[in-house]
């Protein structure tokens, strides 16, 4: 039961994905340029960030952060990333073509981080449902682009 709920929990966490990458995608319309949304994006997450941390959870010590590996602070960069294309994208060509490769692109990464436990993410092997679902997950990936 408790594996529903963190399911359902993801569920509603990827369902912001669009919404977000169409906001998004309207700001950088409106101030010119896709980066100055992902500014906009970034900056009004930090506020809320701050103000979560300061009301609830405090601050790491600067030692703990300096023990940190140098490769864990390039999650940044790759939300950057993943915020700018969205904004980019979806007003070309729509919310569900960007979200579906962007959900394909995440399985077919996190399959393999799983088979081989990168990143130190325990190890759950490649199964033949797992495959059969990815195949399916490709399958709709290309119907979704034809349309």
């Amino acid at each position: 039961m408790r594996a529903w709920i963190y399911v359902a929990a993801a569920l509603f966490v990827g369902g912001l994905a669009p919404i977000q990458g169409s906001l998004n995608g309207q700001m950088g319309k409106l101030l010119g340029h896709p980066l100055r949304g992902t500014l906009v994006n970034f900056a009004v997450g930090w506020v809320l960030l701050l103000v979560i941390l300061v009301a609830a959870v405090g601050f790491q010590s600067r030692q703990d952060l300096m023990k940190a590996p140098w490769y864990l602070y390039t999650a940044g960069i790759n939300g950057v990333l993943f915020v700018t294309t969205l904004l980019f994208l979806i007003p070309e060509i729509g919310a569900l073509k960007v979200l579906a490769a962007v959900v394909v692109g995440q399985l077919l990464v996190s399959v393999v981080i799983d088979h081989f436990g990168l990143l130190h993410v325990p190890v759950h092997t490649v199964s033949t449902g797992r495959v059969a679902g990815m195949l399916l997950l490709v399958a709709g990936l290309v119907l979704i682009q034809r349309s």
